[in-house]
């Protein structure tokens, strides 16, 4: 029971950051599509990847970034519809979101103790 437990948390916590993500980017889509500054919305979701990482974990921030840059495609950007984006600064912000993002999540991701163990000395092979 214990093992199916620690390998359902991590895809819950996927599940859970990838909708967050999404919920996020379906709102700001809403929120900004007639506004000027439509194409600098994907760039506010860089410092949301490195807030998803800290707080649930890498692989949550990396779904939820591509989940996000569908939605920025589709809802956002014209053609309203299609995954095709018309303009080249829109795709270039979608870029920048997808790199920077990419980068700031594992640069801000949580540390889970199986990192930390492998990385100190092990007592048995000190000086005898």
């Amino acid at each position: 029971m214990g093992l199916m437990r620690a390998q359902l948390k991590p895809l819950l916590e996927s599940i859970f950051g990838l909708s967050l993500f999404t919920l996020l980017a379906v709102t700001a889509a809403f929120v900004t599509r007639q506004t000027a500054f439509q194409t600098s919305v994907p760039l506010l979701f860089i410092v949301v990847a490195a807030v998803v990482a800290s707080l649930i974990g890498r692989r949550a921030a990396y779904f939820g970034l591509l989940a996000a840059a569908i939605v920025f495609a589709v809802m956002l950007f014209k053609p309203l519809g299609s995954w095709h984006v018309n303009e080249q600064s829109a795709r270039v912000s979608l870029a920048w979101m997808l790199m920077g993002g990419l980068a700031a999540a594992w640069i801000f991701a949580r540390q889970d103790g199986r990192h930390q163990k492998q990385s100190q000395p092990d007592s048995d092979h000190g000086n005898s």
